[in-house]
């Protein structure tokens, strides 16, 4: 399937009226929970979001297209699988967090900035994850919702920090 999307994506040049990422990435994420293409498979959970990165589109597309995933609560993407929704928020912001590391932006490149968005994003991710282990009963689905949980807590913590620095005039990571 990815292989397919990769050589879409190529041919099209990422061109909206041919490649709508919007669509393309909400239907791979459906298919993703529908056929069971996560780690029970040996496929990596997050890899329709590590597909879209890896084409090439932008941090902010991919995780706007996520955010509205999360709110629509839409099957097969609702109820406890807002887990999996908000895994690959967390895969996306923490690639956004790696890239912006990595460049050493400042505060004029604003596409690539954490924003205000983001924060509140991070923390209705949380509060997502916080219902959903308080909701769940069995051992193994509550420690993976804990996990899911606490990864959504550090990224709030790193996103708030980038963004404070990023008001204060520039990304500087220690």
């Amino acid at each position: 399937m990815s292989v397919q999307v990769q050589t879409i994506a190529h041919r099209t040049s990422l061109d909206s009226l041919i490649f709508p990422v919007d669509a393309l990435l909400t239907a791979l994420c459906e298919y993703a929970v529908t056929c069971q293409q996560d780690a029970s498979i040996g496929a990596d959970p997050s890899w329709p979001v590590l597909l879209f990165l890896q084409l090439g589109v932008s941090h902010a597309a991919v995780v706007r297209v996520l955010e509205r995933i999360l709110d629509a609560q839409a099957a097969p993407l609702a109820g406890r699988q807002r887990r999996t929704v908000v895994e690959w928020i967390n895969t996306a912001l923490e690639a956004w967090l790696r890239e912006s590391e990595r460049r050493g932006l400042g505060a004029g490149r604003t596409e690539t900035i954490l924003s205000a968005w983001v924060v509140e994003l991070t923390e209705r991710a949380e509060q997502v994850m916080e219902e959903i282990f308080a909701t769940t009963a069995a051992p193994a689905a509550r420690m993976e919702a804990r996990t899911v949980l606490e990864a959504s807590k550090q990224r709030r913590v790193a996103v708030n920090r980038v963004v404070a620095e990023s008001r204060q005039g520039g990304l500087r990571f220690r």
